[in-house]
């Protein structure tokens, strides 16, 4: 079954004939992204600090840096 003209046509075209719809949905994704890799990067961070203090829970001893505390917040970073 062939496809017709128009609907080759179609497929083809733009989502959008509107730069300005493009340059809008560049930034929201590219700000998506960059979020994204913020928390990633964060999240790593506070699963390094839980490593060091799993292995010496002396390690920056603190009220707000016990196991208990980060641990939460690097799993729901990290998921």
């Amino acid at each position: 079954m062939a496809a017709s003209a128009q609907q080759v046509t179609a497929a083809t075209r733009s989502v959008s004939d509107n730069p300005e719809d493009e340059r809008a949905l560049k930034a929201v994704f590219t700000a998506y992204i960059v979020c994204a890799t913020l928390w990633l990067l964060f999240a790593t961070a506070v699963g390094l600090l839980l490593a060091f203090k799993f292995g010496a829970p002396d390690f920056w001893a603190g009220e707000y840096l016990t196991f208990g505390r980060l641990r939460p917040i690097h799993t729901n970073d990290t998921f």
